[in-house]
């Protein structure tokens, strides 16, 4: 992280944020769609979809991690205001 420029770190930042807003709706969507799903229906590739849900979870995770990476480089270069 510390041979990138600050406002590179910062860009990095904002796309974190916006991928994590995107995985987190498409959980919801998925939430939603397993809600309408009939109950005879959902026993059908029920465990693909946990691996697949585990999988977003875990790539949020490493994005959340990586936020935080950027933010302390940021603070330890006092561009953001903590």
């Amino acid at each position: 992280m510390l041979a990138y420029e600050s406002d590179v770190l910062q860009a990095v930042q904002q796309h974190i944020d916006n991928a994590m807003l995107i995985l987190f709706d498409g959980l919801h969507e998925i939430g939603q769609l397993l809600g309408r799903t009939p109950i005879n229906k959902k026993m059908d590739g029920l465990n693909e979809l946990g691996f697949f849900i585990s999988a977003i979870t875990n790539l949020a995770e490493a994005l959340k991690d990586l936020r935080l990476d950027t933010d302390h480089v940021l603070k330890e270069r006092e561009v953001m205001n903590y």
